[in-house]
């Protein structure tokens, strides 16, 4: 009896060790992956946050326009009688050609969101794209004014949490410069491209915790829903680091190079 019990611990044991998941695998490119995803979640909201902003009367210094709405499913409520100001994108269930949301988005103002120096302050409740929920964290930009000829933002991102459709989430952090460097002289952010330059930590859909570092400068458009160009290494924790190349045009396709093996991947 005590053999068999020997037996059958020792093959337990080997069990456990020969399992792996996938953040032990080193060759997994789940955590490349899973930023440069969730890169393109977050900046959605930027963008969206900027062009109502920039199109609400009060909410600038000054402007002829004033929106109700940023995709004409959703509606804008500005609040100017409280301190620090605020306005909510409610989106209801918004429908457009490419993307379903729902729930809402709130910012907060210290000043003219145009003004050198405001802190923006954004927050989600319930926020819904596509087959992702926004359920914690929060965003703040700051106006930096004219650099070089170009609108530029700080962004932060305050441990963003995110879940996918199957109840796994992903933990987004991280500091970042950003310059509109075309398309603000209109009132839609559709014809817009940002440049984007910092780092994120966080934690992948997985489990993985990761760190990332943008080598060349991100570009983002208006109208695309990924990241359109640029690079980044990425580095799970205690594994070595992956390139992940953005390509060069719209789309969901990414290159993730590991141990000089290349990695053809594409977003969902």
């Amino acid at each position: 009896m005590k053999k068999l019990l020997i037996i059958v611990l020792s093959s337990l044991f080997m069990f456990i060790g020969c399992k792996k998941s996938d953040r032990d695998d080193d060759t997994s490119t789940n955590s490349s992956e899973d930023y440069a995803l969730a890169t393109g979640l977050v900046y959605d909201i930027f963008k969206i946050i900027h062009q109502a902003s920039s199109t609400s009367q009060g909410v600038v210094s000054a402007t002829t326009l004033d929106s109700t709405s940023v995709f004409g499913c959703d509606t804008i409520i500005f609040d100017g009688s409280t301190s620090p100001k605020t306005l909510q994108v409610n989106f209801g269930n918004c429908s457009t050609s490419t993307n379903l949301r729902s729930g809402y988005i709130t910012a907060s103002y210290n000043g003219f969101y145009d003004d050198l120096g405001t802190v923006t302050s954004i927050s989600f409740n319930d926020y819904i794209l596509n087959d992702f929920t926004f359920i914690a964290g929060t965003i703040t930009s700051q106006f930096n004014g004219i650099i070089n000829n170009y609108p530029t933002y700080t962004i932060t991102f305050n441990e963003v949490k995110i879940r996918n459709n199957q109840n796994q989430k992903i933990f987004y952090s991280g500091s970042y410069q950003l310059k509109i460097i075309d398309g603000e002289s209109t009132p839609l952010f559709n014809d817009d491209i940002y440049e984007i330059t910092g780092s994120t930590s966080g934690r992948a859909f997985k489990g993985n915790a990761f760190t990332a570092q943008i080598v060349n400068k991100l570009t983002l458009n208006g109208d695309c829903n990924w990241v359109s160009s640029g690079q980044a290494l990425v580095k799970p924790e205690s594994k070595d680091t992956r390139a992940l190349n953005f390509g060069s045009s719209c789309d969901n396709k990414i290159t993730v190079t590991l141990y000089e093996i290349n990695y053809e991947l594409e977003m969902p």
